[in-house]
């Protein structure tokens, strides 16, 4: 297996389009922060288990949603109006997570602890509110939704220079907001991962085809062709893994036969 970043993505491969709707997961190996489309793609494809995540669903249905952990001994004590309990529980949970975070009151933080801080800062997010979301209900759902954003803003705020989280980061945030039905907001955040994080090859390659499948599902085809368009300008090379060759032969034929 490459060294490198491997994307655990939520996929529905067919020519129509990759949904994915939950957080952009990554894993790492030696530090490094290769971004390569070549490397995460034939991770992605030793990876059978990989999760496929239509609309509406999230991955461990069923399962107890983990929340976030709390240092020993410290006691959170909510307000008595349940009108306001939803609110503290967005606060808190979020200070919580960035309390967590190793060396993150520090000014002084080494490259290796800046990057290992947002790793944390990610993998927390994603575990204890965004996956959670996705199999949430009604008030639980938006509380679950909104915690997970607002610590994906922290991290953009905090860890803009750690391309290969932030990347991460911007992709999930449109995650969430498609998961939302807000279709604008996704696109924005869909299309910034390209505008600030270019390098991120994998984050691009899948921002843009959700950006793309978004706007083709609601109608908007011109937009959407022009996602579709970048996809294929800047993928089309017959070198690339056979996954990377399925999302621009998708593409393809989205713009030639409105397919």
């Amino acid at each position: 297996m490459p060294r490198g970043k491997c994307i655990l993505f939520d996929r529905q491969m067919t020519l129509g389009g990759v949904f994915p709707l939950t957080p952009a997961l990554g894993e790492r190996g030696n530090n490094s922060q290769s971004s390569s489309v070549s490397n995460c793609a034939d991770c992605a494809e030793a990876r059978t288990a990989s999760l496929p995540l239509p609309w509406g669903e999230g991955r461990g249905e069923g399962e107890e949603a983990i929340r976030t952990p709390v240092a020993p001994g410290f006691q959170v004590r909510l307000a008595r109006t349940r009108t306001f309990t939803g609110h503290w529980s967005l606060v808190i949970g979020t200070c919580l997570l960035l309390a967590l975070l190793p060396g993150c009151s520090s000014d002084k933080q080494t490259p290796e602890q800046r990057a290992e801080a947002a790793k944390t800062l990610f993998e927390q997010t994603t575990k204890n509110f965004h996956i959670p979301s996705a199999a949430a209900k009604g008030a639980e759902q938006v509380r679950l939704q909104e915690q997970a954003a607002n610590a994906y803003q922290q991290l953009l705020k905090k860890f803009p220079d750690q391309a290969d989280w932030a990347a991460q980061a911007l992709r999930s945030l449109g995650n969430l907001r498609a998961a939302q039905t807000n279709l604008n907001e996704a696109v924005k955040f869909y299309a910034a991962v390209e505008q600030k994080y270019p390098q991120q090859e994998w984050e691009v390659l899948m921002a843009l085809k959700s950006a793309a499948d978004l706007l083709w599902d609601a109608g908007r085809r011109d937009e959407a062709k022009k996602f579709y368009g970048k996809v294929v300008q800047r993928f089309a090379d017959t070198n690339q893994p056979a996954i990377v060759r399925t999302v621009v032969k998708g593409s393809k034929a989205r713009l030639e036969n409105g397919q």
